[in-house]
């Protein structure tokens, strides 16, 4: 379809200087707003905003917990194996650990190479009379250390016996020992060269901790790139290969191929809607300011998102994509029909419904919707007012005619079109058969029923993820017993006691166990306690001379002893700040998370070997103010939770649309003698006819043909949906006419409608070549829903007598 474009002043207005003025003054005020914004691609956006207690645990993991900052590495020498092949990568994980270990984005490395004198020994060594319980079970009496003693000198024939020997002087009880057997998980990843390895020994594994939580991606980022550059660093690296996994790999990873997906996708755009234009207006002049409502509305919207929320989301930014082809379409309104009464009267009323659907989501719990909606609903609502108020003055009469040849050709469709109305009913019905039939005989869910659906990691990249954590036997943190306290004393304190309830459980096989941060850290009550529980040094002389009576091990020998606990009793409190940079700062951090005025202590259970966890009898024996949190369970609850209230979001958005429109579209004249019963009801039957019934068919069909093509539909397919009603209620108003039979005769007004359709069908579409699943979602289903739409209100677009 080409068209003419008239001479520049042929037909126009002025440009109105009061309100050109207003609007330089708007985009000075927007551009200054955005250049100081931050754009983001944290995907806790998607998250409530205002959590219960069980899934803010959830979102403190996703922004701020351990599992935001813990990193899985493994190195693979393809072609070697054996011995050699092993010895190999156990030197390659050697040099790796003491390369991050020296970097400044990595809190801790672990590998499995325990070396002697490292930071966690010291650690466990000079805190294990407070941290250990020594003094509760009584090991400082001359009965409790003469049986400790005795111990300890029977693990002298032990592998472990030479590291013993040497701290036989300074802790004959052996405390560090008990201690590290304490802490010592039952099962722990395979050790081959005297690291960790894979099931197979085929691939070295390191588990790498990073300074910077889930809220600074480009520290992690900068993480990521000192390992990279520290392995590349690595001697005798030859053909090996680095692997790595982990929450904050996949959060860079997907913030790029966010910001690629909009760099590219929004590129590739502009280029097709300005060539699209380019044919239609041939007229660079009319196409750059056909753009100037686009321009301004993702300026201002961009900006007011920025000052709502703080920050704007990459995904938002994607969206501002597609509000480029609706946009457009009231420019291309005014330069191809020009200030016709009745055709704004229409697009009025279009905007509004527009406003509507995509203002629903502003209502939403969760930022990431509501940004969606707020920067749609101000970038429309700039869009129609720059494009009425700026353009239209200045285009009186529409710059751009189509020909003649053209014209005909679309009243042609549109009449062919016409002799179909019961085309969108008998689509709409085959869809919901198919809908119904794969329900229930589909191999999955019509809706993706849990939160991995929304995920936007690779099924080869979960898999790594899921081999590598079988392999080091990470965990399993699908069940744990939570304490919420003000601060982290409390907590330890409430783990503590939390711990001791659950204790009867473990004997009574209803658990396999339970893993509490109070173990490594006891609270600071406890440790004072147990520090001025140790004796003083003339009492623990005498307790020693008793318990090494009759024993190969001399009190003479003992001296170091005694100056330790002497030491011991005026050490200062133990804190988590203490752990930092060691393997017990790792393990203590994935039990402690904080939160805005608050610390939660959480306690992984165990399952029983061979039978799952009594969840019940967990429930009856934690205190008050506890919480038994199933992560899978909560996960698929906050997933639930977020696609009804899409689901209602949606509904109320459709129900509002078709009630404005009932409401302000006018009614036909109608017969005079008319009851005014039987006149609203005829207004109701057109307008359920051919604006709901297009509508809803279109949706229909749009999910019967994602589903068809295998493409499992999510909460974001559902928010595509009620944008699809935004968009679509703006053709059916243009095919119902403002009062009378609509003025589908008229080829400016069919070109304007089927051009604004295109534009709109390219600005979502290409959103459904993304990368990213939050994009394509929303760019498939608008792109179908679009064009269908379009096509059953032309169908339905015969002339009712109301």
């Amino acid at each position: 379809m080409r068209s003419r474009a008239e001479t520049p002043d042929a037909g126009t207005g002025r440009w109105p200087r009061g309100r050109l003025l207003l609007w330089v003054l708007m985009m000075a005020a927007a551009l200054a707003v955005v250049v100081h914004t931050r754009f983001t691609a944290d995907m806790s956006a998607f998250l409530p905003r205002q959590p219960d207690a069980a899934q803010q645990l959830l979102v403190d993991q996703v922004r701020q917990g351990p599992a935001a900052r813990l990193l899985l590495l493994g190195i693979e020498t393809p072609g070697e194996r054996g011995d050699a092949g092993i010895a190999r990568r156990a030197d390659l994980s050697r040099q790796l650990a003491r390369q991050l270990r020296a970097s400044g984005e990595i809190a801790s490395v672990l590998n499995g190479d325990w070396q002697p004198g490292g930071a966690d020994e010291v650690l466990l060594f000079r805190h294990r009379y407070t941290i250990g319980d020594a003094v509760e079970a009584g090991r400082f009496t001359a009965d409790g250390l003469r049986e400790a003693i005795a111990d300890s000198l029977g693990r002298l024939a032990t592998p472990a016996g030479l590291a013993l020997r040497e701290l036989l002087p300074r802790d004959p009880g052996g405390e560090t020992l008990r201690l590290v057997d304490r802490i010592t998980p039952a099962s722990g990843p395979r050790e081959a060269g005297g690291v960790w390895v894979s099931a197979d020994a085929s691939r070295a594994l390191l588990l790498v901790m990073l300074a910077a939580d889930g809220t600074e991606l480009d520290r992690q980022q900068q993480a990521l790139a000192a390992i990279d550059a520290a392995f590349a660093g690595l001697a005798d690296r030859r053909d090996a290969r680095l692997l790595v996994s982990g929450a904050a790999r996949f959060a860079v990873e997907s913030r790029d191929r966010i910001r690629g997906d909009v760099e590219r996708l929004s590129a590739i755009g502009t280029v097709l809607i300005l060539l699209l234009l380019g044919l239609v207006y041939r007229s660079p002049r009319l196409m750059a300011i056909g753009l100037l409502p686009v321009v301004s509305g993702a300026l201002v919207a961009t900006a007011a998102v920025s000052l709502v929320f703080g920050d704007v989301h990459g995904v938002t930014l994607g969206f501002g994509i597609a509000l480029m082809g609706e946009a457009i379409d009231y420019a291309i309104y005014v330069l191809v029909q020009g200030l016709r009464p009745q055709m704004w009267k229409t697009l009025r009323l279009g905007v509004l419904t527009s406003l509507v659907g995509f203002g629903a989501l502003l209502f939403s719990g969760f930022p990431g919707l509501a940004q969606l909606g707020l920067f749609a609903a101000v970038g429309i609502a700039t869009a129609a007012v720059v494009s009425v108020a700026l353009l239209g003055p200045r285009f009186a009469r529409a710059p751009v005619r189509i020909p003649a040849g053209a014209g005909r050709r679309l009243q042609r469709l549109v009449t062919r079109a016409s002799r179909l109305p019961w085309l969108p009913a008998a689509a709409g019905a085959v869809a919901v058969v198919v809908l119904l039939g794969y329900m229930t005989w589909g191999s999955r869910p019509l809706w993706q029923a849990d939160l991995a659906a929304l995920s936007p990691i690779g099924t080869a990249a979960q898999a790594l993820d899921a081999a590598m954590r079988a392999d080091l036997q990470a965990p399993d943190l699908q069940q744990a017993a939570v304490v919420t306290a003000s601060d982290v004393d409390a907590a330890l304190a409430s783990a503590a006691r939390m711990e001791a309830q659950l204790a009867p459980l473990i004997a009574r096989g209803l658990i396999g166990g339970v893993d509490s941060p109070a173990r490594l850290l006891p609270d600071a009550a406890t440790q004072q306690r147990r520090r001025d529980a140790l004796p003083d040094p003339a009492t623990l002389r005498q307790v020693v001379e008793e318990a090494t009576r009759d024993s190969p091990l001399k009190a003479t020998r003992l001296g170091p002893f005694l100056a330790d606990v002497d030491a011991a009793r005026s050490l200062p409190a133990l804190t988590p700040a203490d752990f930092a940079g060691t393997g017990l700062g790792t393990a203590l951090s994935a039990m402690l998370i904080p939160g805005p005025g608050r610390v939660s202590a959480l306690l992984p259970l165990r399952a029983p070997a061979g039978s799952a966890l009594d969840l019940a009898a967990v429930r009856a024996a934690l205190p008050a103010g506890a919480t038994l949190i199933d992560v899978k369970a909560e996960s698929d609850r906050l997933y639930g939770g977020y696609l009804r209230e899409a689901m209602g979001l949606s509904l109320a958005g459709l129900v509002l649309i078709l009630a404005l429109i009932a409401a302000l579209h006018p009614r036909g004249s109608g017969d005079p003698g008319q009851a005014p019963v039987i006149g609203l009801a005829s207004h109701l039957g057109v307008i359920a006819r051919r604006v709901a019934l297009p509508l809803t068919a279109a949706l229909a069909v749009t999910a019967a043909l994602l589903v068809s093509l295998g493409v499992g539909l999510t909460l974001l397919h559902l928010v595509g949906m009620l944008l699809t009603v935004a968009v679509g209620s703006n053709y059916a108003l243009f095919f119902l006419g403002d009062n009378g039979p609509p003025q589908h005769s008229d080829p400016q007004l069919l070109a304007s409608v089927l051009l604004a359709n295109v534009t709109t069908t390219l600005g979502f579409g290409i959103l459904g070549f993304a990368q990213a699943p939050v994009l394509a979602a929303v760019g498939q289903t608008v792109g179908l829903g679009a064009v269908l739409t379009l096509i059953f209100c032309a169908c339905l677009r015969g002339g009712e007598r109301r």
